[in-house]
């Protein structure tokens, strides 16, 4: 069914599959996981172990006997196609931070990212470096949101920006579109210890003031008073200066223009856009490592996804995904009916390129 061709060089060998371009995401799946057991095995017999009649033997070399029953249970590792990808693997999207990265609470200098400081960075990005409106602090606040948003690469400094495709992208959308705020959170969520904390520790539908963020932080963080005081602050503005906050209901001031800083509602976002769910769902898959979801695992301790992120209703987020099915372009095929609540994504497809797609 599926004729292939091996041919063998100096220092590599390269096989050729004829029909692939045809085959279903479960073929292609299977073929993706033998090549990546043939260029990782360490001979662990893991998937020896799993052979229920004993016709694959891994020790030394890797044989397979004419039992096989081609089952395809040794290409299935508890997730992984083979157990190094356990030492190997990192996440699609994030800037994968250490952890003492992710145990710091940076402060942005206490401020927050603003809509009009992207506006400003959007028109030219080349050249924001050296023509912006923004004070020094300011300026490093601001760079240090762009890194953790990944429009600009983990390396920029005032010296060498570099934007990345992602940028780029949203740049074309421009600060005032709703889905261009909808990644940037989503990429915060990964990347910012305090918006990780607010998505984490804030209920939706909660009322808190600042002065009860900053204590309520305490108990998982072992920062100063002043350390987190200071985190809250950025935070409070990027919500109330940012299309963020009341925009996508993620920190509705109750009290707006108060000088100590008001009450926020996280209401969470009512009316999402078709793309930002679907971009939050690939991030979503991108981290796990899995394209098929249930929208169940979504609303039960899910670190990331709509709900997460957004605060979207199960309901809304049905009708959603039923919608961007019904497209059939691909990007997302849902079966959701009676107990089942399935989701397939296209594991070739990136978060940032549904941004095109969608």
């Amino acid at each position: 069914m599926y004729p292939y061709v091996i041919r063998c060089n100096d220092h590599s060998v390269m096989v050729e599959v004829d029909g692939l371009a045809h085959a279903d995401r479960y073929v292609l799946k299977a073929f993706r996981a033998v090549a990546l057991k043939s260029a990782y095995c360490c001979h662990c017999q893991a998937c020896q172990v799993e052979c229920p009649t004993g016709a694959l033997v891994t020790h030394e070399q890797v044989r397979v006997g004419d039992d096989c029953l081609a089952c395809g249970l040794c290409l299935d590792l508890h997730g992984e196609a083979y157990l190094t990808a356990k030492s190997l693997a990192t996440s699609e999207g994030g800037l994968g931070m250490n952890s003492a990265e992710k145990q710091s609470l940076p402060s942005y200098q206490t401020f927050g990212l603003q809509e009009g400081w992207l506006a400003e960075f959007f028109r030219s990005p080349q050249d924001w470096v050296s023509r912006n409106s923004l004070g020094n602090r300011q300026f490093d606040a601001m760079l240090l949101w762009l890194k953790h948003a990944e429009l600009v690469t983990s390396g920029s400094s005032k010296r060498s920006l570099a934007v990345t495709a992602l940028g780029e992208r949203l740049a074309k959308r421009g600060a005032g579109d709703v889905v261009t705020w909808a990644v940037i959170w989503a990429n915060l969520a990964r990347n910012s210890t305090p918006v990780q904390w607010y998505l984490t520790a804030v209920p939706w539908g909660a009322v808190m003031t600042k002065a009860e963020w900053v204590a309520k932080m305490g108990e998982t963080h072992s920062q100063s008073e002043t350390t987190r005081r200071n985190a809250m602050t950025a935070l409070f503005g990027l919500l109330t200066k940012t299309p963020l906050g009341h925009g996508l209901g993620l920190g509705e001031e109750v009290e707006p223009g108060k000088r100590t800083g008001g009450a926020l509602y996280k209401r969470g976002w009512h009316d999402p856009e078709p793309v930002a769910i679907l971009y939050a769902l690939y991030r979503y898959a991108e981290r796990t490592g899995r394209y098929e979801l249930t929208v169940r695992e979504l609303y039960e301790g899910a670190d990331e996804g709509p709900y997460t992120l957004f605060g979207v209703r199960r309901e809304t987020l049905e009708g959603i995904l039923r919608g961007l099915s019904a497209r059939g372009d691909g990007l997302i095929r849902v079966n959701i009916v009676l107990d089942l609540d399935n989701i397939f994504l296209d594991h070739t497809c990136k978060a940032v390129e549904v941004l095109d797609l969608a």
